[in-house]
């Protein structure tokens, strides 16, 4: 069976919302607003989490929602520096970043190499498919420029993955997005689909028929997880080897279910360059909510102790909206038992409702994903 947590594992710190970048799906706003997270802030963060009942031993600080490397390597200094300064407890912490790779230098890879960081890349494969969304603020595509960082990387000895983000159009080419990754070495690599979240209002997978975008992603999902059985041992695919895992503890448990992480009532925290706190689908940072406050639970600089959240109302209005969702997907969906009742943000910024089912992400990222699982390790 699955398990609810109230363990934070996940803090998601926005140093700022600023990116080179403008892909033209990324749910971030003020993507042009150069503020950086204050000093102030940032220490509060360290030495309110790091010294918080409610964060995990092992905790993870994930430098996102914008691009992490406009703030500069000083910023990151400071941050080794107050982990030092209030870790006396010893947790194990890992920082990782979400790049989109076109900043890193040869001072980057030395910095992130001494440091531990885990690094992932914003990717969307080969030339061709990648700059059709991910394109500078002039237009121009990003690809070559974050070759060059992803070759630094490389030279550097670091091991690194890739977020890709499944448009329409990648659809087609299964075989070259794969071999991309698996040639340019990445380690891993999740597949997003594009998604209408926060600022992101479209998405190119619902422009025609869903039944022809639900064959289309079965055709890909298909070959990609045949390309992958082939080559496992050097790269993994989060959500194969996520579903393989779901479906062997379920054939051995039959009262198993999954809990997403999202649901989990604070195995994920965000905290945006403001000290806003959210909780839950880091997606919900920065968006409109006048019912739940904007989503916003606290913030950082005011907050006594960091466990004062917990019995924040708009908290609790939140896990319930979230618990409400979990049990209508449980009572009418096929599928809950491999996926747990899915994002909060996918069914609020899709259906306008935390507490609804069905989203077009969930319909191809769990329930078509689940189908092509089963069926090729029936195989």
């Amino acid at each position: 069976m699955g398990k609810f947590y109230m363990t934070v594992n996940l803090i998601v710190i926005q140093p700022s919302s600023l990116c080179n970048l403008n892909c033209s799906y990324c749910y971030v706003p003020e993507r042009q607003n150069s503020m950086i997270i204050e000093d102030s802030t940032l220490e509060n963060i360290f030495s309110k989490t790091l010294s918080s009942t409610i964060v995990s031993d092992h905790i993870e600080y994930l430098w996102h929602a914008g691009e992490p490397l406009t703030v500069g390597i000083s910023f990151y200094e400071k941050i080794i520096d107050y982990i030092k300064k209030y870790n006396i407890e010893n947790r194990k912490v890992i920082n990782s970043v979400q790049t989109n790779g076109t900043l890193l230098s040869a001072k980057w890879c030395e910095f992130f190499k001494e440091n531990h960081f885990k690094i992932g890349i914003s990717m969307d494969g080969p030339e061709f498919l990648h700059n059709q969304n991910r394109k500078d603020w002039s237009g121009k595509g990003s690809h070559h420029i974050a070759m060059r960082g992803v070759n630094l990387l490389k030279e550097y000895g670091l091991d690194f993955g890739a977020i890709c983000v499944l448009t329409k159009e990648s659809l087609h080419y299964p075989e070259e997005i794969f071999y991309f990754f698996y040639e340019n070495d990445f380690k891993w690599v999740g597949f997003n689909v594009e998604e209408i979240e926060n600022s992101n209002h479209s998405t190119s997978l619902n422009s025609e028929k869903l039944e022809n975008i639900t064959r289309m992603y079965n055709s890909f999902m298909s070959r990609l997880f045949d390309l992958w059985q082939q080559h496992r041992d050097k790269i993994t695919i989060r959500e194969f080897q996520n579903m393989c895992s779901a479906i062997n503890i379920k054939l051995k448990d039959r009262h198993f279910y999954c809990v997403p992480d999202e649901i989990q009532k604070l195995r994920i925290v965000t905290i945006q360059k403001n000290g806003s706190i959210t909780t839950n689908s880091p997606e919900f940072a920065g968006s409109s909510n006048k019912e739940l406050n904007n989503f916003i639970v606290g913030n950082i600089n005011s907050l006594d102790s960091f466990e004062h959240i917990i019995n924040n109302d708009i908290y609790l209005k939140l896990q319930v909206e979230i618990e409400n969702g979990v049990k209508n997907c449980a009572d009418t969906c096929l599928y809950f038992d491999l996926c747990g009742g899915g994002s909060p943000s996918n069914k609020y910024f899709e259906n306008g409702s935390i507490s609804s089912t069905e989203t077009i992400t969930c319909i191809l990222h769990k329930q078509i994903l689940a189908s092509v699982v089963i069926n090729k390790l029936s195989e």
